[in-house]
Order: structure tokens, then C-alpha cells, then sequence
């Protein structure tokens, strides 16, 4: 049963981020159950786990239904994030980084500035990208010694809403301003300059949150409500 119920969540969490479910759509559990081939027990159980992720909203004499998401709502997670992660850096910064964690940091950072010297197609650029900036980001939490603040990090950065929406954004120009970020950004941690460092990575994840509250209002439909969730390529 366990393992039909993450199936049908599964299934119905990429359903729902590609569009398939408008916002604001009311989710049958009969239509659900002939949908995915199963009983309405583990589709009750998906359509749990899914409103906890935030993707519906349970309203009393109607059931569950596909949550809209505004520009207001990535901007608000992305409030969340800088906070969070402004912080890991201040205390990475203040704790300072071990030989491992500081060669680790180097090793992103050169990453970094070789992917913005190198020639290869823009969507190859974003997706080694998106690896490079986590490997930097990822330093900074094991550095930040607080594992109560690393869960609660990893806990906004999972949402879905977050994890699908299209990365219009990373183009060339973007890549290098990333990549010259977390080189002030390491230079702060590195001279134990913990405000700062928290100041620079809070600003960071803010613009990045701008940016992606911009495109998601762009891309929404009649009636100030998102057409679709864009799955990131």
C-alpha cells in the first residue's frame, strides 16, 4: 500500500507542476483512483501528502483542489530562504572552514568561473550551473555547524513550487553575476567577516527570488492565476 501511495503521489505531484490540473481544479478521489489503477486509499493518502507539500488546499464540503500560486508567494518562500541562508553563512563565517569545507569552496568557485569561460549551448550552461551553485551552496550549510538550521534550509529549498519552476533566467550574463556573488561571498567567510557574509548571501537569494517572481507573473494566466507550473528543463 505504502508503495501505491507514493506512486499515485508521484504521479499526481507531476501532473499537477506540468499543468494537467488547472488552478483551483477540484480533485476527485474515484476519478484519481481510475486514473493511477488503484483503490481511493492511497489516493486519499497522496492527496494528504501533497496538501502538506503545499500543491492543494483542503476546503470543507468541496475536498481537496489545486492550489494557485502567485508572484507573491515565490517572493515570499525566497524571504524565507535569504533569511535562513544569510545566517549559515554568518556562522560559517564565524566558525570558519576546515582545510575540507575550504577546498570544497575553492573547488566550486573555480568550477564556476570556468563554466563562465566555456562554449556550449546556454541550456547545457544552465544545467552544469545549477550543479556548480548547489556544490557552493552546500558548503556553506555543512560549515554553518547548526543542524536545526540546515533542516529547516532544506526544508523551504524542496518545496515543488520552488524545484519546477523554469529557469528562464539562467543565461550567460545571469551565470556570471552568480558566479561573481559567491565570490564575495567566499571572500566574507574566508576573513571571518560574519555580518557581511550574511548580507551577501541574503541579497543574493533575494534577487534570485525577484527574478523567478517576475517570470512566474509573466506566465500567468487569465485572472492574475498561474496557467501552469513550467517544469524546469
Amino acid at each position: 500500500m505504502a508503495t501505491r501511495s507514493l506512486d499515485v503521489v508521484r504521479g499526481l505531484r507531476d501532473a499537477i507542476l506540468a499543468g494537467v490540473y488547472a488552478p483551483e481544479a477540484r480533485l476527485s478521489e474515484m476519478e484519481l483512483a481510475e486514473r493511477f489503477g488503484v483503490s481511493r486509499t492511497p489516493v486519499r493518502s497522496a492527496l494528504g501528502i501533497l496538501a502538506t507539500e503545499g500543491l492543494l488546499s483542503y476546503r470543507p464540503n468541496c475536498g481537496y483542489v489545486v492550489r494557485s500560486f502567485t508572484a507573491a508567494d515565490v517572493m515570499q518562500v525566497y524571504d524565507v530562504r535569504a533569511t535562513l541562508e544569510g545566517m549559515a553563512a554568518r556562522l560559517a563565517a564565524e566558525r570558519g572552514l576546515d582545510a575540507a569545507l575550504s577546498a570544497r569552496l575553492e573547488a566550486a568557485l573555480e568550477a564556476g568561473r570556468t563554466l563562465c569561460t566555456a562554449h556550449r549551448p546556454e541550456a547545457a550552461l544552465a544545467e552544469r550551473w545549477g550543479e556548480v551553485n548547489e556544490a557552493f551552496h552546500q558548503v556553506l550549510f555543512e560549515a554553518c555547524g547548526n543542524p536545526y538550521l540546515v533542516e529547516m534550509v532544506a526544508r523551504a529549498r524542496a518545496m515543488p513550487l520552488l524545484r519546477r519552476i523554469k529557469m528562464q533566467w539562467h543565461d550567460r550574463m545571469a551565470i556570471q553575476r552568480g558566479q561573481d556573488e559567491h565570490a564575495d561571498i567566499a571572500a566574507a567567510i574566508r576573513a571571518r567577516q560574519g555580518s557581511r557574509a550574511e548580507a551577501l548571501l541574503r541579497e543574493h537569494v533575494l534577487r534570485v527570488g525577484r527574478v523567478l517572481s517576475e517570470n512566474w507573473e509573466r506566465t500567468q494566466g487569465p485572472g492574475g492565476r498561474p496557467s501552469r507550473l513550467q517544469s524546469v528543463a
